[in-house]
């Protein structure tokens, strides 16, 4: 997939939307937070303002500081994002952004460049997007860019009974075995068009199944 005209007028448009919606989630929770077996993250006083700074702008995306070495550090951290995207930014990365206004000017335009083309992807996905529930982006100390999408598909049989349910009006009685059976997996690449091409060719027919609790169910049956 090339990048033509119209994913420029796309990132004018989400540009604009993104503007109007940073005053609604201002107050957005940065998270600074652990994964795995990872110690908590601790940040000097300038770097907690630039978080905050971080999030007043992106107040449309979770902003997750973290210490990891490795992808799969990495996708652990952005899985607990709370919101449809999510940046993972390194401490010591966030403490040079602190420091350094050309390092924190490089930076943000990496965010703004990953949001832009996350966002946009999305609307390419067609019946895709349904299974994407997820997608961040952090950067490396190479100054390399992966990006994150987790994906998450119900098994045809729930689906039917919950889209019954859904129309019947009888989500109760559709969701009374406590669970669901999903299948979850997680993509990462370096650019959009690889990202797009991987969450299209996922093979679901490997992922194997796994017993979610429906949302207020009362009991555990996974057991």
């Amino acid at each position: 997939m090339n990048k033509v005209g119209s994913y420029d007028a796309y990132v004018n448009n989400y540009q604009n939307y993104a503007g109007q919606s940073k005053s609604a989630n201002a107050k957005s929770t940065g998270k600074v937070s652990e994964a795995g077996n990872t110690k908590p993250v601790e940040l000097s006083k300038d770097a907690k303002n630039m978080l905050k700074e971080l999030q007043q702008k992106y107040g449309n995306m979770d902003v997750i500081v973290g210490d990891f070495e490795t992808e799969d550090e990495a996708a652990a951290y952005l899985a607990r994002g709370t919101k449809e995207y999510s940046v993972l930014i390194g401490a010591e990365e966030l403490e040079e952004m602190a420091k350094d206004k050309s390092v924190k000017e490089d930076y943000m335009g990496k965010i703004e460049s990953a949001r832009n083309e996350l966002a946009y992807m999305r609307t390419q996905l067609g019946e895709e997007g349904d299974n994407v529930k997820k997608m961040g982006v952090t950067f490396g100390k190479d100054g390399s860019t992966t990006l994150f999408a987790s994906l998450e598909k119900m098994s045809e049989q729930r689906k039917e009974q919950a889209e019954a349910a859904k129309e019947a009006k009888r989500a109760e009685k559709a969701s009374d075995t406590g669970y669901n059976k999903v299948k979850r997996t997680t993509v990462k690449a370096n650019t959009m068009e690889e990202l797009l091409e991987k969450i299209r060719d996922v093979n679901w027919d490997k992922v194997e199944e796994e017993k979610v609790p429906v949302a207020g169910s009362r009991f555990d049956t996974t057991g």
